[in-house]
């Protein structure tokens, strides 16, 4: 009998494939492993009770990962073509390169990948929970761990483990702090929920509704091998009783086995959430970060979790914006075929916006932006006319005009839609663009304000009128998450039109950027450009930080 195990894994890292390497190593069965583009497929021989109990005993220590889109098992036919063709010789064939290689033992013993494999599986987990032991993965590793002590930082291993944990559940419980480093990262831990630290860690799923509105996507995500940190909604009875809480709240799973032993510990102490504090802003723009869309994650940040070819292309460009480019266009097999043309969607936070149409030598930038460098100069494109004119005057008269800060935004402005988004802000509510983002997200309906998106005649994006039309709305007493939502609702009506008028110049269309990061304007563009070729990245994050 021969079975398969297919596995349609996102992830040229192909981490999926060492699992079912490992226990097909260590069961009586032949086996071969072939891995076709994502699809990763393990055939096993042998006996039907052989391989029931394979598939009772193994198969469910094969982690469930972000990058997984499908699985499925199938009887090969042992007459047929198929199973003629396999080589049950043990070894793991990638068609890419048309060899038998060491792909995986490659990958592994690459240092710029290391922090991938330091994560607990199912089988790690499943005899610490039987025997309140920690033991090896599948990688060998115990714990990526080392906790301050003693005033040194000292390796998590199978010896100290008990002791380190008893160290740093005695601190907790008693509100003093500790620091944890994993992954060349430092954190500083507390006991319980403070949203001045940088997210929270969860004790496990059954903690989130107590504080947080959590789909079963979002669930299955936190608790997926790579442990993401997912953006969540904070509940309407948490925040009437805590009035300083925000609406939205990076939090997460543990990671690793130590951290996750030391939630355990505290939870049976009746704390619940580790509030996490990194060394530094930096080191949060690398924790790994998705976005659960109606169909699939939204890859937001990733650094850890690609394959070494890719971190080596990345660590080694100095634009590393038009790297993640060309790695999801070699993800997307674009670079398989040179006449395929690529219009590139990228909406940036803190750096240039590029929305261009790529060919196999050439570029054609579709949008540009010309924002005016000081509140006087916007000002005077505002009141260009007489209905524009009276229309700041109205609006001053009603709303406070910090020119200050609006000249403060404009004079660091990058030539992009986050810039505008950033002086509607402050001109409307006096905030910054997270805030118009957060509200735009916290939007329950699907439709918002039309706002006045435009280029002239020379392509530019018109940021006057989008401002203008900003103001009239705010006059009339706008909802304000409608009216935030009416910002993402507009633009992407405005880019999915440009794409359509465009739609013979191009083939695929690539999403990119980090003004993507909210789920619901992702979940939108991706519906208003259903007719296209239209994707994010299955993989890298949306955008260098």
């Amino acid at each position: 009998m021969i079975v398969a195990y297919e596995f349609n894994y996102l992830n040229e890292n192909a981490l999926i494939a060492h699992f079912l390497l490992f226990y097909a190593r260590k069961s009586a069965l032949e086996f071969c492993l072939k891995k076709e583009a994502s699809l990763i497929s393990l055939f096993v021989r042998g006996g039907e009770d052989e391989i029931l109990k394979f598939s009772d005993e193994a198969m469910p220590l094969i982690p469930n990962s972000i990058f997984l889109a499908k699985s499925s098992v199938r009887v090969v036919d042992e007459g047929g073509a198929e199973a003629k063709a396999l080589k049950f010789n043990g070894m793991f064939e990638d068609a890419s390169s048309g060899d038998l290689s060491k792909f995986l033992e490659d990958e592994i013993s690459n240092a710029h990948s290391a922090a991938k494999f330091n994560n607990f599986t199912p089988r790690v987990m499943k005899e610490y929970l039987a025997r309140a032991e920690p033991s090896q993965n599948e990688f060998g590793i115990i714990s990526g761990a080392s906790v301050l002590h003693e005033g040194k930082f000292e390796a998590v291993n199978r010896e100290n483990f008990a002791r380190l944990l008893e160290f740093c559940r005695i601190n907790l419980f008693h509100a003093q702090q500790v620091q944890i480093k994993r992954g060349g990262a430092t954190f500083t831990l507390k006991a319980d929920v403070d949203f001045s630290a940088d997210f929270l860690i969860a004790a496990g799923v059954g903690a989130l509704d107590g504080i947080f509105v959590s789909d079963e996507k979002s669930k299955i995500a936190l608790a997926a091998f790579e442990k993401p940190l997912i953006s969540l909604k904070t509940n309407a009875i948490f925040r009437k009783n805590h009035e300083n809480a925000p609406k939205f709240f990076d939090v997460k799973l543990a990671g690793d086995i130590f951290v996750f032993a030391l939630g355990r510990a505290l939870a049976s102490d009746g704390i619940y959430f580790l509030s996490a504090k990194c060394e530094s802003a930096a080191q949060k723009d690398k924790i790994f970060k998705v976005a659960p869309l109606q169909n699939g994650f939204l890859i937001v940040q990733n650094e850890d979790f690609l394959s070494g070819s890719a971190s080596s292309y990345l660590k080694n460009s100095n634009d590393k914006n038009s790297a993640l480019f060309a790695l999801t266009c070699r993800e997307k097999g674009v670079l398989n075929d040179s006449k395929k043309r690529v219009l590139r969607c990228f909406l940036g936070v803190d750096t240039n916006d590029e929305i261009a149409i790529y060919g196999e030598s050439s570029k054609k930038i579709l949008l540009k932006f010309n924002l005016p460098r000081s509140f006087d100069e916007l000002k005077a494109q505002i009141c260009a006319d007489e209905i524009g004119a009276k229309l700041l005057e109205n609006f001053s008269a009603k709303f406070s005009v910090n020119a200050a800060k609006i000249d403060e935004i404009l004079k660091s402005a990058n030539a992009g839609f986050h810039s505008i988004f950033s002086v509607a802000a402050q001109l409307i509510w006096g905030r910054d663009a997270a805030f118009l983002m957060a509200a735009a997200e916290d939007f329950a309906g699907g439709k918002g304000v039309r706002l006045d998106f435009c280029t002239d005649e020379r392509g530019c994006v018109q940021a006057d009128k989008i401002l203008r039309s900003a103001m009239s709305y705010a006059l009339a007493g706008a909802n304000e998450k409608l009216f935030a939502f009416g910002f993402f609702d507009s633009l992407g009506y405005f880019l999915s039109d440009l794409a359509d008028e465009r739609k013979e110049d191009f083939d695929v269309l690539i999403f990119g950027g980090a003004m993507f990061s909210g789920r619901k304007f992702a979940d939108l563009m991706l519906k208003l450009c259903k007719n296209f070729d239209a994707s994010f990245s299955d993989s890298f994050a949306l955008q260098a930080r």
